[in-house]
């Protein structure tokens, strides 16, 4: 993961700089409406505004593109992830920056009305880099209760359990280790083990989660995610089973009191 170096644009709240591009992020604003779209129930609409230019290129520098949906993101305060919705694209869905022109750009996330927002992701290629949406200091996650490293690939975290509703909400993290984006299929990677057998999610209920995994669920390179998972089982789990890319674990869950 990058930070970039160079000077900080005037009034910047985070700056950005690599072999490919230079972008400050300006401000951040929260709506309950963007483009006619209203937000569901508890959700805001976090809108970024950027500015930046395409350094690509030798003597002849290229325009550069990017999808938002899968390439940007923001994290909120404890480490919880959601990809751009929207933004000020063109015709083809894509963020433009042109070379030798500083333009100005904005990106719109879907987030829980009660987060506030620390950092900007932004994946050029294979690239990762940070730009803090905040003076404050970001709230770090909490202490992991459990951990399995998968090979070369990813390291799972397990940070709680709780029940809710008649659910089993499921506290997540993935570390990415790898140095291209991995694809999580959680349907397939995560099943409870419980006094009725095995428990696979609920993805309806997983869907209506604030702290759902983002959509695509792929991880950035060397990025670190925090999400919920629901289940619907009749007695409280006992274990995770986690089938991950180059091994398998089997870890035990805390008690709920």
């Amino acid at each position: 993961m990058a930070r970039g170096s160079g000077d900080i644009p005037e009034e910047a709240l985070g700056f950005i700089k690599s072999d490919l591009l230079e972008v400050a992020a300006h401000s951040v604003s929260f709506y309950d409406e963007y483009t006619e779209e209203t937000v569901p129930d508890g959700w805001k609409y976090a809108v970024v505004q950027i500015s930046g230019k395409s350094l690509s290129g030798s003597s002849v520098k290229d325009i550069l593109q990017i999808e938002p949906e899968e390439y940007t993101w923001v994290t909120t305060e404890g480490g919880y992830f959601y990809y751009a919705s929207g933004g000020s694209k063109s015709e083809q869905g894509k963020i433009r920056f042109t070379p030798e022109i500083f333009q100005h750009q904005e990106l719109v996330f879907l987030i829980p009305e009660s987060e506030g927002i620390s950092q900007l992701g932004i994946r050029i290629r294979n690239d990762v880099f940070q730009l803090d949406l905040t003076d404050a200091k970001p709230k770090g996650m909490p202490k992991a209760i459990a951990t399995h490293t998968d090979g070369d690939v990813m390291e799972l975290k397990l940070f709680g359990l709780r029940e809710d509703n008649g659910r089993y909400i499921l506290n997540l993290g993935i570390q990415s280790l790898a140095t291209s984006g991995i694809e999580i299929q959680a349907l397939q990677q995560f099943i409870l083990n419980a006094g009725d057998g095995q428990i696979f999610i609920d993805e309806e209920e997983t869907d209506s989660l604030f702290r759902k995994p983002p959509t695509p669920f792929l991880i950035p390179p060397e990025t670190l995610i925090r999400f919920e998972l629901a289940y619907k089982c009749s007695s409280p789990p006992n274990s995770l089973y986690f089938r991950g890319y180059q091994s398998e674990k089997t870890i035990k869950l805390p008690s709920i009191d």
